[in-house]
């Protein structure tokens, strides 16, 4: 009796797997439809845009690289477009409000393509996001007019009458100097980010400045090197901290200025004893010289009035302390931009 209840159960069993069986072989492009859709809903799409543009001289007279023509949806005004610029990447990202997800396929973009190496698309709901590649460091003049939007491209110093390259040492991987209980890449990025600060409240439509990180991410000294080179830089300010080994050199304290020396007064020279002066002068901080920096990668093959300050000794214990220290931090991002206005008025 048992023995008939089991094969009963198993026959049953059997039946059951069977016919689930069957079922997935019958209907396996519903469910894999069903689950395709909603993948979709979740992608974001990225098409290139560069068809619509031309390589030929359309535009030219305008004086611009290259330019890029788009019609605004329906109702879209300037407000609802974002323009934003990514320098050390060599792209410019537009989001545009009402672009969704088909609407370049009716309405391409047009334009002059030279310097321009891909155009990227994607959509995030009804905003749609346009990524610009270019072959290199790249201003740009935004024109709305009559529902459309223009950006014509041009060279840093064909716009702003002066270039300026702020670099923050170290960051991500390499954090440079690490001394009583301080990372040097922290304070490099904390001082520079008061700087920022300082130029976006005094902003200049003739002065342009760069910055070659805003956040704790690796950047290669070629790269930092490169990208100032291509903007055609006036200054390249590099911000560090200094430190000694051995217990021995912990008194030691002050403020360093690194410069490409020559055997003749140079710009750079010129520019060190200005970021002395002032560094000093308004942190009271002892001169510890200006030296030479020929042997430092972004002094010796940067092509412009060039210096790299080292606001502060780490391995001082007092001197990390003020480092650390949010109002100091501020008032070495003073004696900078102090030194650099000083600089491009001379």
């Amino acid at each position: 009796m048992i023995k008939k209840l089991f094969n009963g159960v198993t026959i049953a069993s059997v039946i059951i797997l069977m016919i689930t069986i069957s079922y997935t072989a019958l209907f396996p492009q519903e469910k894999k439809e069903a689950a395709a859709k909603e993948e979709v809903k979740k992608e974001i799409r990225d098409d290139s845009l560069m068809e619509g543009l031309t390589g030929s001289t359309v535009g030219e007279k305008s004086g611009y690289l290259a330019e890029i023509f788009l019609d605004l949806p329906e109702n879209i005004s300037e407000e609802n477009v974002i323009i934003e610029e990514e320098p050390m990447e060599r792209f410019i990202t537009i989001s545009v409000k009402g672009a969704g997800e088909e609407y370049f396929d009716t309405n391409p973009l047009s334009g002059r393509a030279d310097h321009i190496k891909d155009i990227r698309y994607e959509t995030d709901g009804d905003t749609g996001v346009i990524k610009i590649y270019l072959d290199s460091v790249y201003a740009y003049d935004e024109t709305f007019s009559e529902g459309a939007l223009s950006l014509g491209f041009l060279k840093p110093k064909d716009k702003y009458k002066q270039v300026v390259v702020i670099d923050a040492g170290h960051g991500g991987k390499d954090g440079g100097t690490a001394d009583n209980g301080a990372v040097e890449k922290d304070l490099d990025l904390a001082i520079a980010l008061k700087l920022k600060d300082i130029f976006d409240l005094n902003q200049s439509d003739e002065v342009k400045v760069y910055y070659t990180r805003l956040t704790d991410k690796a950047v290669s000294v070629k790269k930092r090197t490169d990208f100032a080179n291509e903007t055609g830089a006036d200054i390249f300010l590099s911000i560090h901290n200094n430190s000694l080994n051995g217990a021995e050199n912990a008194y030691v304290n002050g403020t360093q200025i690194m410069c490409y020396t020559t055997e003749n007064e140079n710009e750079s020279g010129e520019f060190a004893k200005i970021l002395m002066k002032n560094l000093t002068g308004r942190l009271e901080s002892k001169d510890m010289g200006i030296i030479s920096g020929n042997n430092i990668y972004v002094l010796k093959n940067t092509k412009m009035t060039a210096a790299l300050c080292e606001i502060g000794f780490m391995s001082n214990p007092d001197d990390v302390k003020k480092l650390q220290d949010e109002e100091y931090q501020r008032s070495a991002a003073e004696a900078l931009y102090e030194s650099i206005k000083e600089e491009l008025l001379k």
